[in-house]
């Protein structure tokens, strides 16, 4: 039987014992996520409010409300959205690993929901991208929800698939040259 591992606290994953990297992790090392400006205690304030939304989508109480859960709570109830999966971790058969926020039953059908706390970022896509393949099946329904402490929530798909894919396989790429096997796995 094959185990996946995910250490939440150090966010790893290891595969049958194997340390594999995760889809942000290759965004981030193949040069795509650039977290040099992301503010000073911005991960943990994300953390948590992704904590206090697994809570509700899986009919919990969350430990507190705020503008954030509040947001979360309206797009459920607007959108009739049914979570199948919440905080659920995959492997791909191209070695690389990540949990996904939500799968959920949107109109009849499945699809996957990343839940977002900052501004829009270009990379989104490509993340969304990397779970489509986690699930090995890049025509599903691809979502960001952007939920703000002022209550309010913007439901983005993206389309371009395609696309999105390729992006996210040519990090992918570039991940594999330079820390498995290429230039920067020579020095390590």
């Amino acid at each position: 039987m094959h185990e996946l591992i995910f250490d939440k606290e150090n966010h790893l994953y290891y595969w049958e014992g194997r340390l594999v990297p995760s889809v942000t992790e290759i965004l981030k090392k193949s040069g795509i996520i650039d977290d040099r400006f992301f503010k000073p205690g911005s991960a943990e304030k994300g953390t948590r409010i992704h904590e206090l939304c697994e809570q509700i989508a899986k009919r919990e109480e969350p430990d507190e409300e705020n503008g954030y859960t509040k947001a979360f709570r309206k797009f459920l109830e607007d959108t009739k959205i049914e979570p199948a999966e919440v905080e659920t971790s995959y492997y791909s058969e191209l070695d690389f690993a990540g949990t996904m926020d939500i799968i959920a039953l949107f109109r009849g059908e499945l699809v996957i929901i990343d839940i977002k706390t900052g501004a829009y970022q270009e990379w989104w896509p490509l993340q969304l991208a990397g779970y489509s393949m986690l699930i090995g099946n890049n025509d599903i329904r691809r979502f960001s929800l952007e939920i703000k402490n002022t209550e309010k929530y913007k439901f983005t798909e993206y389309k371009n698939r395609e696309e999105d894919a390729a992006g996210f396989m040519s990090a992918l790429e570039t991940y594999n040259q330079l820390y498995r096997g290429g230039f920067i796995a020579d020095f390590c």
